[in-house]
């Protein structure tokens, strides 16, 4: 009989010694699984930002396609800087055609914001005639070749004489 429990633990303790090894083999391969679906997780989020990110490059490409067509138009309707050397003169001449005793005087160039080839020159319009003149001669600068962009227009009645100052900028592209 003792000979059988002997034989009886030495299976037991054969047998529970593979399970033990079962057991680790099979934790191990699952570690194994885990990391490699781990990493596979990863790669299709790496994946789908860079597919994400070609689409974007796309889209930015067409806009930019886009953008150059209207930056050529806006070249072809913005004067250059070289240009607006004819604003004064041709300022008042638009005034003297409204009766209006003027001067035009140019300020400082200052880049405007976001846009890295554009400029605003600062201008003064002082003069001297009747509402209704000041009124058409707006009305003929607005419609000039010129972009102005008027920052204020200051008004003081003298009998039936106004004087006016506007102040603003005229923009170019350089």
């Amino acid at each position: 009989m003792l000979a059988l429990q002997k034989i009886l633990l030495k299976t037991i303790a054969i047998n529970v010694l593979i399970v033990i090894i079962l057991f680790v083999a099979v934790s191990m391969i699952k570690s194994d699984i885990q990391g490699r679906a781990d990493q596979i997780a990863q790669l299709n989020q790496q994946r789908a930002i860079n597919s994400q990110a070609a689409e974007l490059v796309v889209a930015l490409q067409n806009e930019s396609q886009k953008a150059a067509q209207y930056s050529t138009a806006l070249n072809q309707v913005l004067l250059g800087k070289d240009q607006l050397l004819n604003f004064p003169a041709d300022a008042e001449k638009m005034a003297q055609q409204n009766n209006i005793n003027s001067q035009v005087t140019f300020g400082g160039e200052n880049p405007v914001n976001g846009m890295a080839e554009s400029t605003d020159i600062t201008m003064t319009l002082g003069g001297k005639a009747n509402l209704d003149n000041f009124l058409q001669f707006l009305k003929i600068l607005e419609n000039s070749r010129y972009s102005l962009k008027l920052d204020s227009i200051d008004f003081n009645q003298g009998g039936q004489i106004m004087r006016a100052n506007l102040t603003g900028q005229v923009y170019s592209f350089q």
